[in-house]
């Protein structure tokens, strides 16, 4: 999605964490923070109409982005564990957008939205 063949990806991050194991049961909770620097660019043209023919250009950057997960699992033998997970991510997106026509129409919307996403694993 945010790929672009000309540039090397680029990015850094950390994790820590941290479990706890009593008897058979394991609790643990871990974070992690990344620095990304994806960015992706493109633009249309649309179908000429009597005011001209409109231009649109996106750009859209993702610099940095982290999850925060919570686990809870059983030993049932030996070093198996058996775990569920569950967390959120988030991240920065912007988005920013062009457009103009021939009649000199012409505007740009500018987005940055934090985003949190919710998810659950086996």
């Amino acid at each position: 999605m945010f790929c672009d063949n000309r540039r090397v990806l680029r990015g850094a991050g950390g994790q820590i964490g941290y479990n706890y194991q009593s008897g058979y049961m394991v609790a643990g909770v871990e974070s992690d923070l990344s620095y990304a620097d994806l960015r992706k660019a493109d633009s249309a043209t649309g179908a000429w109409y009597i005011g001209g023919t409109p231009t649109t250009q996106i750009a859209t950057k993702l610099d940095w982005f982290g999850t925060v997960r919570a686990r809870l699992g059983v030993l049932p033998a030996g070093n198996f564990l058996l775990n569920a997970t569950g967390g959120l991510a988030y991240g920065n997106v912007e988005m920013v957008a062009d457009w103009n026509t021939r009649s000199r129409t012409t505007g740009q919307s500018r987005r940055s939205t934090f985003t949190l996403i919710l998810a659950t694993a086996v």
